[in-house]
């Protein structure tokens, strides 16, 4: 394969981490002259004209992460135009989505999304050594080794260089020593360097009931520091849960406040003892104590729907009717522009993508692993008041936008998921002022949808 002349790297704002991973590969590259040269590009700044100038000698890497879905379906049409017409060498790292349908190189090569997987080093140090075989080092040939010149007889005074040197170092020993004789010590300055000097926790409710779990509940950290500086902190629960780490930049010493929202509680059950706690992790690691909640999640009264997908078995495609004894007139999918269109609902089983139950999502006829990321929408049986989504994603907002028998839009809200968060589902609830709700939407279009249950009443 021949060097490129140049890499284009398409990034957005979410994938900083990544990118310099990713960033410290190709600076090896270009100093080993396996490349000529790099260039970074946010994806809000590509249109069908990036990539036109580009030939069979240069790349475009895709870092595939959520802040990109946007602009994903058009990046794959420029870039498999333009490769049609000058064979443009096309590469996708996945950081937290899947990949383009287009057939383009793809790492990690396991197709598993990079944040997904708990090693990242060795996954990155994997995405190196493909882009060396990629990319060999080009042939040096070895430059001819010049006949020595001849070395001229040294004059006579020149035997007596080194006394001369050893008299002046001498010297210059003296000097100095003399001179520190005479200098005063200097008071050292006392500068402690930051560090954080305490850390607590608590729960903004302590014995909390609910008709509506997965409920949010919040959490308040105090973080005492002796100065201005810059720390990171998470959040980690009785759950085994963890939240994504969070930078914190202070400009004086004292205490500083954080505050921590999570969905918390499954219908039907009492959760005593439960606990949340905040995490330093540096400039040191400390913990704080443990904001301690019980939590009663009473079962609301379903009159409508009440679904539950997380325990359906085996990945399979489902006809849109599947469910119409449970209260869903039919499920369909509703693609927008022309990513997966032939895309149809489907149960994904328990596994796919890591998740510890089955969940209702879309995929191609042909390749139930791929599609997985349109919306769907739903029309019941008998109207309902209200709606709400349990769900798991990608880190974007989903959107539940509720409909009426004659198809006005009545209203709409979101609610933003993690990728792979694995802990409680996420829920998403619409309400209406009357019993008018027949008909909704739920999804990202490329965002995975897996949603685990749907309560109407």
């Amino acid at each position: 394969m021949e060097n490129p002349k140049t890499i284009l790297v398409v990034h957005a704002s979410d994938s900083e981490q990544h990118l310099g991973h990713f960033i410290k590969i190709l600076d090896n590259l270009k100093k080993e002259e396996r490349i000529a040269s790099y260039t970074t590009l946010d994806s809000n700044s590509v249109d069908e004209n990036t990539f036109k100038d580009l030939g069979s000698e240069d790349m475009v890497t895709v870092m595939l992460t959520n802040d990109i879905l946007d602009s994903k379906a058009s990046i794959e049409s420029w870039l498999t135009d333009v490769k049609k017409q000058s064979d443009l060498k096309v590469a996708e790292i996945l950081i937290d989505n899947i990949p383009y349908e287009t057939g383009f190189i793809a790492f990690p090569t396991s197709l598993e999304p990079i944040r997904s997987i708990e090693d990242m080093d060795s996954v990155w140090q994997g995405i190196a050594n493909n882009f060396e075989k990629l990319f060999p080092k080009p042939e040096i040939k070895p430059k001819p080794t010049p006949d020595p010149d001849p070395i001229p007889p040294k004059p006579v005074w020149k035997k007596y260089i080194p006394y001369i040197l050893a008299i002046v170092a001498l010297i210059i020993v003296a000097f100095f020593l003399l001179r520190k004789c005479n200098t005063p010590k200097p008071v050292p300055d006392k500068l402690d360097k930051f560090t954080v000097e305490g850390v607590s926790a608590r729960a903004n409710k302590t014995k909390i009931t609910s008709q509506n779990c997965p409920d949010e509940l919040g959490f308040e950290g105090i973080i005492q520091t002796n100065g201005p500086g810059k720390l990171s902190y998470r959040w980690v629960g009785s759950d085994g849960s963890k939240s994504d780490p969070e930078t914190l930049e202070v400009s004086e010493k004292g205490k500083h406040r954080v505050d921590f929202v999570r969905n918390f509680g499954e219908p039907g059950k009492t959760h005593k003892n439960q606990w949340q706690q905040l995490e330093v992790l540096s400039p040191k690691e400390m913990y704080s104590n443990r904001a301690e909640f019980n939590l009663i999640c009473e079962s609301p009264v379903f009159s409508g729907v009440n679904l539950d997908f997380r325990n359906l078995g085996a990945t399979r495609i489902i006809n849109e009717q599947h469910f119409s004894q449970e209260g869903i007139k039919y499920v369909r999918t509703k693609p927008q522009g022309t990513y997966c269109r032939a895309a149809e609902p489907a149960i994904l089983a328990k596994g796919t993508y890591n998740a510890p139950v089955s969940f209702l999502s879309t995929a191609a006829p042909t390749k139930l692993n791929s599609c997985n990321g349109v919306v769907l929408e739903f029309e019941f049986t008998s109207s309902v008041k209200q709606i709400t989504v349990l769900f798991y994603g990608a880190a974007t907002n989903y959107e539940l936008t509720a409909y009426r028998s004659n198809g006005t839009r009545i209203g709409s809200n979101t609610k933003q998921g993690v990728a792979y968060n694995y802990g409680q589902p996420y829920a998403v609830t619409y309400s209406s002022g009357s019993k008018d709700i027949s008909r909704i939407t739920f999804g990202h279009q490329a965002a995975l949808t897996m949603v685990v249950a749907i309560q109407g009443r």
